[in-house]
Protein backbone atom coordinates (compact mmCIF):
# COMPACT_ATOMS: atom_id res chain seq x y z
CA UNK A 1 0.00 0.00 0.00
CA UNK A 2 1.55 3.27 -0.60
CA UNK A 3 -0.15 7.06 0.09
CA UNK A 4 -0.38 10.00 -2.33
CA UNK A 5 -1.32 13.40 -1.08
CA UNK A 6 -2.92 11.65 2.12
CA UNK A 7 -5.00 9.07 -0.11
CA UNK A 8 -3.91 5.30 0.49
CA UNK A 9 -4.05 3.20 -2.95
CA UNK A 10 -6.08 1.07 -0.55
CA UNK A 11 -9.29 3.45 0.02
CA UNK A 12 -8.75 3.84 -3.95
CA UNK A 13 -9.19 0.11 -4.58
CA UNK A 14 -5.51 0.09 -6.04
CA UNK A 15 -3.06 -2.87 -6.27
CA UNK A 16 0.18 -2.71 -7.50
CA UNK A 17 2.35 -5.37 -9.39
CA UNK A 18 5.67 -6.13 -8.01
CA UNK A 19 5.22 -3.46 -5.43
CA UNK A 20 8.52 -1.60 -4.78
CA UNK A 21 9.10 2.12 -5.03
CA UNK A 22 12.56 1.83 -2.67
CA UNK A 23 15.49 1.80 -5.48
CA UNK A 24 18.00 4.01 -5.06
CA UNK A 25 18.46 6.79 -7.62
CA UNK A 26 21.13 7.01 -9.70
CA UNK A 27 24.33 9.98 -9.56
CA UNK A 28 24.68 12.67 -11.74
CA UNK A 29 28.47 12.92 -12.95
CA UNK A 30 31.10 14.54 -15.32
CA UNK A 31 33.51 12.08 -16.76
CA UNK A 32 36.38 13.10 -17.96
CA UNK A 33 39.00 11.38 -20.10
CA UNK A 34 42.58 12.53 -20.98
CA UNK A 35 44.02 11.59 -24.11
CA UNK A 36 46.62 9.25 -23.94
CA UNK A 37 46.15 8.08 -20.06
CA UNK A 38 43.89 5.19 -19.49
CA UNK A 39 40.59 5.15 -18.64
CA UNK A 40 38.51 8.16 -17.16
CA UNK A 41 37.95 9.88 -13.54
CA UNK A 42 34.56 10.97 -12.82
CA UNK A 43 33.21 13.59 -11.00
CA UNK A 44 30.32 13.63 -8.40
CA UNK A 45 27.50 16.43 -8.31
CA UNK A 46 24.33 15.20 -7.44
CA UNK A 47 21.59 12.27 -7.49
CA UNK A 48 19.17 12.54 -10.27
CA UNK A 49 15.51 11.85 -9.49
CA UNK A 50 14.53 8.18 -9.41
CA UNK A 51 11.83 6.49 -12.03
CA UNK A 52 10.07 3.81 -12.20
CA UNK A 53 7.22 1.90 -14.53
CA UNK A 54 4.92 0.91 -12.42
CA UNK A 55 1.65 -1.58 -13.75
CA UNK A 56 -1.40 -1.11 -11.29
CA UNK A 57 -5.13 -2.88 -10.59
CA UNK A 58 -8.05 -0.76 -10.05
CA UNK A 59 -10.36 -3.29 -8.45
CA UNK A 60 -13.64 -0.70 -8.30
CA UNK A 61 -14.07 0.31 -11.96
CA UNK A 62 -16.37 3.22 -10.63
CA UNK A 63 -13.42 4.88 -9.17
CA UNK A 64 -11.52 5.09 -12.50
CA UNK A 65 -12.52 9.33 -12.67
CA UNK A 66 -11.10 9.48 -9.20
CA UNK A 67 -7.90 7.63 -9.50
CA UNK A 68 -6.94 9.86 -12.58
CA UNK A 69 -7.65 12.70 -11.15
CA UNK A 70 -5.81 11.45 -8.05
CA UNK A 71 -2.23 10.04 -9.29
CA UNK A 72 -1.56 13.78 -11.55
CA UNK A 73 0.94 16.26 -10.66
CA UNK A 74 3.32 16.41 -7.53
CA UNK A 75 2.48 15.36 -3.92
CA UNK A 76 4.31 13.55 -0.49
CA UNK A 77 4.53 10.15 -1.91
CA UNK A 78 4.47 7.54 1.40
CA UNK A 79 5.64 4.10 1.58
CA UNK A 80 7.18 1.82 4.33
CA UNK A 81 7.19 4.09 6.99
CA UNK A 82 8.66 6.92 4.90
CA UNK A 83 8.04 9.98 2.54
CA UNK A 84 9.29 12.32 -0.33
CA UNK A 85 8.11 14.23 -3.02
CA UNK A 86 6.73 12.41 -6.19
CA UNK A 87 5.28 13.24 -9.23
CA UNK A 88 2.98 11.31 -11.81
CA UNK A 89 3.48 13.21 -14.96
CA UNK A 90 3.38 10.90 -17.79
CA UNK A 91 -0.18 9.65 -19.48
CA UNK A 92 -2.18 6.72 -17.83
CA UNK A 93 -2.61 3.68 -20.13
CA UNK A 94 -5.81 1.34 -19.13
CA UNK A 95 -6.42 -2.29 -20.22
CA UNK A 96 -9.62 -3.74 -19.56
CA UNK A 97 -9.30 -7.31 -17.70
CA UNK A 98 -12.36 -9.82 -17.12
CA UNK A 99 -14.68 -7.00 -17.17
CA UNK A 100 -14.15 -6.53 -13.47
CA UNK A 101 -10.42 -5.35 -13.42
CA UNK A 102 -8.61 -2.50 -15.16
CA UNK A 103 -5.46 -2.57 -15.63
CA UNK A 104 -3.13 0.83 -15.43
CA UNK A 105 0.34 1.55 -16.56
CA UNK A 106 2.52 4.60 -16.05
CA UNK A 107 5.97 6.02 -14.78
CA UNK A 108 6.24 7.36 -11.23
CA UNK A 109 9.22 9.63 -10.32
CA UNK A 110 10.35 10.40 -6.75
CA UNK A 111 12.81 12.73 -5.28
CA UNK A 112 16.00 10.85 -4.75
CA UNK A 113 15.72 11.12 -1.00
CA UNK A 114 13.68 9.47 1.82
CA UNK A 115 12.63 10.96 5.22
CA UNK A 116 10.68 9.35 8.27
CA UNK A 117 7.18 9.91 7.92
CA UNK A 118 7.11 9.64 11.65
CA UNK A 119 8.63 12.56 11.74
CA UNK A 120 7.76 15.13 14.76
CA UNK A 121 10.41 17.00 16.95
CA UNK A 122 12.44 15.24 19.72
CA UNK A 123 14.46 16.31 22.38
CA UNK A 124 18.24 15.57 22.54
CA UNK A 125 20.98 16.16 24.77
CA UNK A 126 24.84 14.74 24.26
CA UNK A 127 23.99 12.88 20.76
CA UNK A 128 21.41 12.53 17.65
CA UNK A 129 21.15 9.05 15.68
CA UNK A 130 19.98 9.35 11.96
CA UNK A 131 18.89 6.10 11.29
CA UNK A 132 18.65 6.69 7.63
CA UNK A 133 22.09 5.36 5.55
CA UNK A 134 22.45 9.06 3.46
CA UNK A 135 23.34 12.59 4.79
CA UNK A 136 20.39 14.44 6.92
CA UNK A 137 19.62 18.24 6.90
CA UNK A 138 17.66 18.50 10.18
CA UNK A 139 15.52 21.41 11.81
CA UNK A 140 16.44 22.21 14.87
CA UNK A 141 14.77 23.98 17.55
CA UNK A 142 16.47 25.88 20.36
CA UNK A 143 14.42 27.06 23.66
CA UNK A 144 16.24 29.28 26.27
CA UNK A 145 17.71 32.35 27.41
CA UNK A 146 21.10 34.42 26.93
CA UNK A 147 23.77 32.98 24.18
CA UNK A 148 24.63 29.68 24.06
CA UNK A 149 27.69 27.90 22.35
CA UNK A 150 26.47 24.57 20.06
CA UNK A 151 28.35 21.98 17.85
CA UNK A 152 26.79 19.55 16.36
CA UNK A 153 29.45 16.92 14.91
CA UNK A 154 32.18 19.33 13.34
CA UNK A 155 30.20 22.56 13.21
CA UNK A 156 30.17 25.02 15.88
CA UNK A 157 27.87 27.84 16.49
CA UNK A 158 26.59 30.82 18.95
CA UNK A 159 22.72 31.63 19.05
CA UNK A 160 21.73 34.76 21.16
CA UNK A 161 18.14 34.45 22.50
CA UNK A 162 15.72 37.20 22.64
CA UNK A 163 12.12 37.72 23.71
CA UNK A 164 10.65 35.14 22.08
CA UNK A 165 13.42 32.47 23.41
CA UNK A 166 13.10 30.30 20.61
CA UNK A 167 14.04 29.44 17.71
CA UNK A 168 14.00 26.69 14.54
CA UNK A 169 17.32 26.36 12.33
CA UNK A 170 16.30 24.99 8.84
CA UNK A 171 19.73 23.80 8.12
CA UNK A 172 18.74 22.39 4.64
CA UNK A 173 17.76 25.82 3.70
CA UNK A 174 19.95 27.77 5.67
CA UNK A 175 17.14 29.72 7.69
CA UNK A 176 16.82 30.87 11.30
CA UNK A 177 13.41 31.60 11.76
CA UNK A 178 10.85 31.83 14.69
CA UNK A 179 6.56 32.04 14.12
CA UNK A 180 7.84 32.99 10.35
CA UNK A 181 10.55 36.04 11.62
CA UNK A 182 13.87 36.18 10.68
CA UNK A 183 16.15 35.35 13.79
CA UNK A 184 19.04 35.75 11.13
CA UNK A 185 20.86 38.32 13.11
CA UNK A 186 20.71 35.99 16.63
CA UNK A 187 22.55 33.72 14.85
CA UNK A 188 26.71 33.48 14.51
CA UNK A 189 27.83 30.45 12.06
CA UNK A 190 29.57 29.97 8.84
CA UNK A 191 28.85 28.81 5.34
CA UNK A 192 28.40 25.25 6.95
CA UNK A 193 25.08 24.50 8.86
CA UNK A 194 24.82 21.31 10.64
CA UNK A 195 24.29 17.76 9.28
CA UNK A 196 23.41 14.52 10.54
CA UNK A 197 25.53 11.62 8.99
CA UNK A 198 23.95 7.76 9.23
CA UNK A 199 24.60 6.65 12.78
CA UNK A 200 24.77 8.63 15.81
CA UNK A 201 25.97 12.34 15.87
CA UNK A 202 27.49 14.17 18.50
CA UNK A 203 25.99 17.48 20.33
CA UNK A 204 27.77 19.39 22.77
CA UNK A 205 27.13 22.66 24.58
CA UNK A 206 30.19 24.60 24.54
CA UNK A 207 28.80 27.40 26.72
CA UNK A 208 25.71 28.57 27.97
CA UNK A 209 22.49 26.20 28.37
CA UNK A 210 19.17 25.07 26.49
CA UNK A 211 16.37 22.70 25.36
CA UNK A 212 17.50 21.60 21.92
CA UNK A 213 14.91 19.70 19.91
CA UNK A 214 15.46 17.82 16.35
CA UNK A 215 12.97 16.68 13.32
CA UNK A 216 14.03 15.90 9.78
CA UNK A 217 16.98 13.36 11.33
CA UNK A 218 16.55 10.39 9.51
CA UNK A 219 17.08 10.48 5.73
CA UNK A 220 17.22 7.40 2.95
CA UNK A 221 18.98 7.17 -0.57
Amino acid sequence: MFIFNGISSKDMSISCKDEDFIGRASKVYEQTTIEGKDGSSFEELSYSNYEKSITMYLKDISKIDDVFSWLNGEGIFEYDGRKTKAWFLDEIETENQFNRIIILKTKFVRYPFWEAVDDDYIQVTTAVTNRGNACAYPVIKLSGTGQVDISINDVRFTYNFDEDRQVEIDCLNMEETYKGISKAKNIEIGFEYPKLFPGKNTITINSGSCKIFIKRKDRWL
